[in-house]
């Protein structure tokens, strides 16, 4: 067994989160905070679906998703077909050890500027397979043919996955992703991605074994402003797989229930200090 994290949580109104709020994986460093989850309206019940929904699988049917961790890599594999970056020239691609690297300053031949540099590390270390992404790049696509308009993404994370079962997978993240005109090309305006994508930030850690996740997280997601989700079990159960069981801590006297198959029906009871009570469901 790798060593015990133990989290003490305090909000930014200095409102106490979860105190058995644990880790069994330590923290990797991915750098300064992009956001420290705060300003968000707690009456605001589908902004805090949207981010809830973006952010883990509470709502989600599938037992393998991992929204913190997919998004990252859907909005990268954006940039991965042939039609959009001339493989190894541009970007430009080297090797330095375990470490891929993307370097930009080029226009590919599919008409896509892409700036900055990507890189990513895979190795073995404390008896986990890690695998590590920094990024500060921005692709634009700027012909009629493109597949979007602006991708730019900047932060790091870094995954763990354990070669035993003390956890299924460890995540720190700290990024900011922004997608301009995919969904609109895709003639998908109204698909939730399409607001999540445009401003995705994420920082904190997510661990999670067998279905139930433990979470320091903040998050920005579609415009939300900001907000915490601290919770020690979140759990995902077959009785009901769109809705998890378990209480988060929100910030500012902020908690989200779920209910799973009490209710099954895709929301969370939000309720603020003083008894504003809302439903944060999962966005259609």
């Amino acid at each position: 067994m790798l060593p015990l994290l133990l989290l003490a949580c305090t909000g930014s109104d200095g409102t106490d989160g979860p105190s058995d709020l644990a880790f069994v994986l330590p923290t990797a460093d991915v750098g300064t905070p992009l956001t420290g989850g705060t300003g968000f309206d707690p009456a605001d019940g589908a902004a805090i679906g949207l981010v809830l929904d973006h952010l883990l699988p509470v709502f989600d049917a599938d037992a393998s998703a991992d929204p913190a961790w997919d998004t990252p890599a859907a909005v990268w594999a954006l940039l991965q077909p042939e039609t959009v970056r001339d493989p190894g020239v541009c970007p430009f691609e080297r090797v330095d050890g375990d470490v891929s690297i993307h370097e930009g300053g080029c226009r590919s031949s599919g008409g896509y500027e892409f700036t900055g540099d990507v890189s990513e590390r895979t190795w073995e270390e404390g008896g986990a397979a890690r695998y590590r992404f920094e990024a500060d790049v921005e692709v634009i696509g700027d012909t009629e043919s493109a597949n979007f308009d602006r991708v730019r993404i900047v932060g790091a994370l870094e995954r763990a996955v354990p070669d035993d079962d003390s956890v299924d997978a460890h995540l720190d993240v700290n990024l900011r992703i922004e997608v301009a005109g995919y969904w609109e090309r895709r003639e998908q305006p109204d698909d939730p991605r399409a607001r999540a994508w445009a401003s995705w930030t994420v920082s904190g850690s997510i661990e999670h074994l067998d279905g139930t996740w433990v979470t320091d997280v903040a998050a920005d997601i579609g415009g939300s402003g900001g907000l915490r989700v601290e919770s020690a079990a979140l759990t995902q159960k077959s009785t009901c797989p769109i809705e998890a069981v378990g209480e988060a801590w929100l910030g500012e006297g902020v908690t989200a229930t779920f209910e799973g198959a009490a209710s099954c029906d895709a929301c969370a009871t939000v309720v603020a200090t003083g008894g504003t009570e809302v439903l944060a469901c999962a966005p259609d």
